[in-house]
């Protein structure tokens, strides 16, 4: 399933967030600069969470993931070069 993780991280501690966008990253496809598209299970969303909550101050960041639907992505309005990615029709080198 499609997910949309955004995030927001205390801006004072860079070093912090370059260590979730690299989590990130490392799972997903960059949409925006602190918004990345993830294709996961339920269970590999749970490892996901598990690694951020490792990294983050839970007091003063935050992490918020929507899980998207098939109504949802056909329906979602994009302006601008970016847009969701298929993963049925991407191959990742």
């Amino acid at each position: 399933m499609l997910r949309l993780v955004c995030y927001d991280i205390n801006v004072k501690k860079p070093k912090r967030l370059r260590q979730i966008a690299k989590v990130c990253e490392k799972h997903g496809i960059r949409l925006q600069k602190s918004c990345f598209q993830i294709d996961a299970t339920d269970e590999q969303i749970v490892a996901f969470l598990k690694e951020l909550k490792t990294i983050m101050n839970k007091n003063k960041d935050s992490i918020v993931i929507y899980s998207l639907c098939n109504d949802c992505i056909r329906l979602a309005r994009v302006q601008g070069p970016e847009n969701f990615l298929n993963p049925d029709e991407v191959i990742f080198l």
